[in-house]
């Protein structure tokens, strides 16, 4: 049970990385992209410096694995941050899908 335990757990990972991109590159300001990055930058190197750590590649260090953390004040950024996420894609400008389209393709 213990490697269902595991892929359950990366499967809950990828899925919030993954929702957090998608708003990052849509986001409405740069701002917005950026700080989004940064939080999927922040999970993804505490989630892979203690995965390395658990498994024994990587020295050991108080890395705490991102939201299944006993301590409180990481577990509070962590939340703060996704909050943060939330809010901007909640209180984001509606703008057009053809304005939205062409943004990848610098054609603003």
């Amino acid at each position: 049970w213990g490697f269902v335990g595991a892929v359950l757990v990366l499967l809950f990972f990828g899925v919030i990385l993954y929702k957090l991109l998608v708003f990052a590159f849509v986001a409405d300001s740069t701002f917005e992209a950026l700080f989004t990055y940064g939080v999927v930058i922040w999970i993804l190197t505490h989630m892979a410096i203690n995965i390395g750590m658990n498994i024994g590649i990587m020295p050991v260090t108080g890395i705490p694995l991102p939201f299944m953390s006993y301590g409180g004040s990481h577990l509070l950024a962590e939340f703060v941050a996704l909050g943060m996420c939330v809010a901007m894609k909640r209180y984001a400008r509606g703008g057009h899908k053809y304005q939205v389209q062409n943004e990848f393709l610098g054609l603003e």
